[in-house]
């Protein structure tokens, strides 16, 4: 039996501050291989995107000779570091609306282009994964963001329409996943701001996650 309200979150960006960090790694990964600034704007277009998907961008982008298999562990170890030593950073109200959402009946779902695995790790380690019911990620599907496939599994772990599911995104790739999906956008954006491209796609955009909680309890209901 499908319910009848769903709320689906990315994690990086959205619910965890991880993209500066992200980026932190991919500079250190850049400065120890030698290689230019590049590589950080590369990093920044492929917010959102799986792990193969960004592989495939990165060896098609640096050519022959780069191999993102062995510059990646380099971005990761990084970040695992970070974590370990300054402990996983959660956004700005993050909690608070995920009580707001359970308060008005709201199934909720992780829906992550990270691993599943690593995805669960941070995730358990930040305090966030037992106020969701489940967590798709970017290896638990065939195509990732924008491809709509991760927001419709999450949707049908969750037994609810897509029509029924607002999604909680900070990236370009993931506002077009969930629009996609028939979903309802709402953008609270990190390292990149909206394109005139997706403005038309997002249903609401706040600057932080806690002012999403009036719309929750007021006009979705």
């Amino acid at each position: 039996m499908m319910l009848n309200k769903g709320a689906i979150f990315d994690m990086d960006g959205l619910m965890i501050d991880s993209e500066k960090i992200v980026l932190m790694g991919y500079e250190f990964a850049m400065n120890k291989f030698g290689y230019g600034k590049e590589i950080l704007n590369l990093a920044k277009s492929c917010i959102g995107l799986t792990y193969d998907d960004t592989r495939r961008k990165f060896n098609e982008r640096m050519g022959k000779g780069f191999d993102y298999d062995s510059f990646k562990p380099n971005v990761s170890k990084f970040v695992h570091n970070y974590f370990r030593t300054n402990g996983v950073p959660v956004k700005k109200g993050l909690f608070e609306l995920l009580e707001a959402l359970k308060q008005e009946g709201y199934r909720l779902c992780v829906a992550t282009s990270t691993r599943e695995s690593t995805a669960k790790e941070e995730l358990i380690d930040a305090g966030i994964l037992p106020h969701f019911e489940d967590l798709v990620g970017g290896d638990n599907i065939k195509n990732g963001k924008p491809a709509p496939d991760i927001f419709l599994e999450a949707a049908r772990r969750i037994s609810v329409e897509p029509e029924n599911c607002i999604v909680f995104e900070d990236s370009i790739n993931g506002i077009k996943a969930a629009y996609n999906a028939g979903m309802k956008p709402i953008m609270v954006p990190d390292m990149v701001e909206p394109t005139e491209e997706i403005l038309p796609m997002i249903y609401r955009r706040f600057k932080s996650l806690d002012e999403a909680i009036p719309l929750i309890k007021g006009e979705l209901k």
